[in-house]
């Protein structure tokens, strides 16, 4: 099963809606500005099998950035499983962007993952990264990498 790339493009315009302004410190004064690269990034994974997804996380060189419980559902995430992510003071170079399936309703499970990456420079023009999909079967722990170049 082929993922349409629309998909991957409304939740980039959402993550981008959604995760601008206000500094997040209650009006507390100016912060200073990043030093490194500004990454957000939105993963899916595509249940294909109906294994029920109900944990998992996006982590760039080994540090959590990004985690979606659907353990609340009763049979977890079933379809479109969105994990979003982010990340500030990113430096320029070659990265792994890692995708793990930390808990599943089932045993293991058929998914298609793929997802972009928007990365915005300190001073400079967002530009994003697809992240190909891939077709593969999950089991609590697994990952799926992505090598980035920021």
């Amino acid at each position: 099963m082929k993922v349409s790339r629309p998909l991957a493009s409304l939740v980039s315009l959402f993550l981008l809606a959604s995760c601008g302004g206000g500094g997040g410190h209650g009006g507390s004064g100016p912060t200073a500005p990043p030093q490194g690269n500004t990454i957000i990034a939105a993963v899916t994974l595509a249940d294909l099998s109906g294994a029920g997804l109900l944990n998992a996380t996006v982590s760039l060189d080994g540090k959590k950035i990004g985690e979606m419980d659907w353990s609340t559902l009763p049979s977890g995430c079933g379809a479109g499983c969105i994990v979003q992510a982010a990340a500030q003071d990113v430096s320029s170079g070659t990265h792994t962007l890692t995708v793990t399936a930390v808990k599943l309703a089932g045993g293991h499970g058929t998914y298609a993952v793929f997802g972009l990456v928007v990365v915005t420079p300190p001073s400079g023009t967002p530009r994003q990264i697809d992240l190909p999909q891939q077709q593969v079967t999950l089991q609590a722990g697994s990952t799926v990498q992505y090598p980035i170049t920021i």
